[in-house]
């Protein structure tokens, strides 16, 4: 082979060797990052288990393969993926948990459990797989075997969140309410920003008939996260238990406005129901079965409303869905007796109501319900037993059904008594009349056994006499011995009153020549107060004078010192002119998962600025579509009267066709041709910058693992999306600055803050950095903290002014 055809053949082999390295690491990132984005993800793990062969990092590849396919819901080969990575490394105990999990979402709880023991035999010690071995118990219902293991994570880990969680919910489950607000308590405690404590908690007060706190709990929930729905209609709920129907439907309202949940639909027909519109209250059920077909809950309500209606048959088949979705909910099974009641099948009635019973021993509409057709089969004792049963339980359980269903037992209580009653008045005038006509017979019948009554009556007469006798012998004797004990009692009564009387006299004295001693030492003291007070006061009017005399010399000085201040503010604000800034931070995405950093990274930077004496800082985030623009209009015209401009944003971005965007929350790109309508391109960013009159600078975080490029639809062949945003070339006297440069992504980073915004805030308050050494200082940091994956890059010109952030 001739020596220049060698030389080309090895610069293609290191080519070649360049590529595959820098594909490597970018599966690498992928596969790590699989349960964020399993789409990218899998195929990821995917090329590193065909490129690597037997080497010991594959069981971690198949480990998180097996996490992608947990996300996009293939179970069973989420389960193959960790028996390979456990093939591979037997002692590997987070496959042992993941398997564990996988199971326990296929309803194989056993298997579940069996994998945790495996995993806790090499990790003894792992509060995650106590957690999960606990969370199946809790779906097998061994309640009590769950809480052991939730105790043991938390012993392991006093902040592991997810424990006091389901700990909480057990006991929930368990009808212990105390302690489950305890667990939610410590939620909060640990969580105070994330609103899972908040709702919880609200749950289990509304089960104890806290409605006032549970809905304080809910306000708070939903000021923390004011887009999402759940808040809203747990609160609307916990409004309906009040009689405030007006409030509840207005949560609702605004709820299913946020997002169309079964749940909201469901909670919003129980408030038509309460109001007596029924048709209304079954188009709310059916909506939220067209959402969710096995919603227990509107099965349950739509059964109930139908049986209210009088369409028997339609709730009946309701109600028996319901049961086989949850065969042990008292609810269900209560509802389900009260149709076989109204249909006339009492004993199957009973049966249900025996069952929901058994389920729940507190639920005091089973017995209200079982009372009411014991009466129908005339069972009149068991049903007063069931109704007492009812009144004697707490109505705070379950208090919404407890309520109404312990006033109904009264009432029928009272009729059962009125009922009893009238029936023994019948009797009693039945027996008169027949005494009545039986008098005569009683009569002759009688002159026939008067004789013998006299000579009996002559006998009994003789036998009282003897008796009454006998009987003022005794009253004697008696009435002497107790007038002998009298005289004894007084006798010691005499001697010892009068020895209470010598000691009284001589505790008297003793108090006297006491309370003579304590006059004495009152008296001195008081003495002595008067003159400490009197030195103290002249003093303290010593001291008042002097703290006087230093506070003006003080304030004097500080007047002095910040009318320098001011002075300076004013020079350096006339030198560098008025700034103003808009931050963006974008986390809670409703299409995709959350970022965990934008909304912290904004809340950073706006402060930042504030302390750097912009004189206006718009700080927002979460903002939809239309919020986006309409806060970009505001601060257009802020713009124009201003010397510098400056934009921040974090959050998702793309680029199309070499348009760069930035994504509100509420996008949904399920197609390429709904970038250009539901995102907001940079060019109407820097748009809202330019008519101020020495800097407009744009600064983007914004180029994250972005999720939404891989569900996207592509419409057109021709049409490009690339990875990262594109190179732009912006006016002169306008900076763009990315977190990451044209063709890369920007990480959100494992700490408080992403690595591009934590670098920012540390270099901005520096007053020795000029703008453009700033963003130098900040892509050194970065690309170190990285391993070189990430490298910041600005975009544009400025005049030859310098800028500096910082006021020297």
């Amino acid at each position: 082979m001739p020596a220049r055809s060698i030389r080309f053949y090895l610069i293609l082999i290191n080519l070649l060797y360049g590529i595959q390295s820098a594909r490597a690491a970018d599966d690498f990132e992928l596969c790590n990052h699989t349960s964020l984005d399993p789409s990218a993800g899998i195929p990821a793990c995917t090329r590193l288990i065909e490129r690597e062969g037997a080497s010991s990092n594959v069981p971690g590849f198949y480990n998180n393969r097996g996490i992608g396919k947990i996300r996009i819901g293939d179970i069973p080969n989420a389960i193959d993926d960790f028996s390979s990575a456990l093939n591979r490394n037997p002692k590997f105990a987070d496959a042992y948990k993941n398997r564990g999990i996988a199971r326990q979402m296929s309803g194989d709880y056993d298997k579940a459990i069996s994998d945790f023991n495996q995993g806790l035999r090499f990790d003894p010690n792992s509060a995650a797989l106590l957690n999960a071995r606990g969370s199946a118990l809790f779906s097998k219902e061994e309640y009590d075997r769950a809480i052991i293991d939730f105790n043991s994570a938390i012993a392991q880990d006093k902040n592991y969140i997810k424990a006091y969680i389901n700990r909480g919910l057990t006991y929930v489950y368990r009808r212990k309410l105390d302690l489950a607000i305890a667990d939610f308590d410590q939620v909060v405690q640990l969580a105070p920003t994330d609103p899972t404590g908040y709702l919880n908690r609200a749950a289990a007060k509304i089960d104890e008939n806290n409605l006032e706190s549970a809905i304080s709990d809910l306000s708070e929930a939903i000021r923390l996260s004011p887009n999402a729905s759940a808040g809203y209609t747990r609160r609307g709920e916990a409004w309906r238990l009040t009689g405030d129907l007006a409030k509840a439907m207005q949560d609702h309202d605004k709820a299913i406005e946020l997002e169309r949940t079964a749940e909201a639909f469901n909670n919003r027909a129980l408030v038509w129901k309460d109001q007596n519109q029924l048709d209304k209250a079954i188009a709310d059920c059916n909506e939220a079965l067209l959402i969710d077909p096995k919603f227990f809950l509107a099965l349950v309500n739509r059964g109930e409303v139908w049986r209210i209606q009088g369409k028997l048959e339609q709730a009946l088949n309701d109600l028996n869905k319901a049961v086989s979705l949850d065969p042990k909910s008292p609810v269900a099974l209560s509802y389900r007796g009260a149709v076989l009641r109204d249909r006339g099948d009492l004993k199957r009635s009973v049966a249900d109501y025996t069952e929901a019973q058994k389920n729940v021993p507190d639920f005091v509409l089973a017995y209200v319900g079982r009372g009411l057709t014991y009466e129908k089969l005339g069972n009149v004792a068991s049903a007063r037993t069931d109704y007492q049963k009812a009144l004697a339980l707490t109505p705070d359980a379950d208090a919404s059904l407890a309520k109404p269903a312990r006033e109904l037992a009264r009432a029928r209580l009272d009729a059962i008594a009125e009922a009893e009653l009238a029936k023994a008045q019948a009797a009693e005038e039945a027996a008169t009349s027949k005494a009545a006509a039986t008098e005569s017979e009683k009569a002759e019948a009688g002159k026939s056994a008067r004789f013998a009554a006299e000579q009996r009556a002559q006998s009994e007469e003789k036998s009282r006499e003897k008796a009454a006798a006998e009987a003022r012998a005794k009253q004697e004797l008696q009435a002497r011995l107790n007038a002998e004990v009298e005289a004894r009692v007084k006798e010691q009564v005499d001697r010892r009153a009068a020895a209470a009387a010598a000691a009284a006299e001589a505790r008297v004295n003793a108090e006297a020549q006491a309370r003579a001693a304590e006059n004495a030492r009152v008296l001195a003291e008081a003495e002595a107060k008067v003159k400490a007070d009197i030195e103290a006061k002249a003093n303290a009017r010593l001291e008042e004078r002097l703290r006087a005399e230093i506070k003006a010399r003080e304030e004097q000085t500080a007047l002095q010192e910040a009318a320098k201040t001011a002075a300076d503010r004013l020079r350096l604000t006339k030198e560098r002119g008025v700034r103003v800034a808009l931050v963006i931070g974008n986390s809670n995405y409703q299409a995709v998962p959350v970022l965990p950093n934008p909304k912290k990274d904004a809340a950073a930077v706006a402060a930042s600025f504030t302390k750097l004496g912009f004189q206006t800082v718009i700080s927002e985030g979460d903002l939809t579509r239309s919020q986006f623009l309409s806060k970009l209009r505001q601060f257009e015209d802020m713009a124009a009267t201003s010397d510098w401009a400056v934009i921040y944003f974090a959050g998702h971005g793309l680029e199309m066709d070499g348009v760069n965007y930035l994504l509100p929350i509420d996008v949904q790109l399920k197609s390429d041709r709904d970038v250009e309508d539901e995102a907001i391109s940079l060019d109407r960013v820097l748009h809202a910058t330019e008519r101020a009159r020495k800097l407009r600078l744009v600064i983007l975080d914004s180029c994250r693992d972005n999720p939404f490029l891989v569900k996207m639809r592509r419409t057109m062949a021709a049409r490009s999306i690339g990875r990262g945003l594109a190179r732009i070339e912006p006016d002169g006297g306008t900076l763009v600055a990315y977190a990451a440069r044209e063709g890369q992504i920007s990480r959100d980073g494992n700490g408080e803050h992403s690595p591009f915004t934590t670098a920012f805030l540390k270099h901005i308050e520096d007053p020795n950095l000029e703008i453009n050494m700033l963003f130098r200082r900040i892509r050194d940091d970065v690309l170190s903290e990285t391993q070189r994956l990430q490298e910041p890059f600005t975009y544009g010109s400025l005049p030859g002014a310098d800028f500096y952030f910082a006021l020297k």
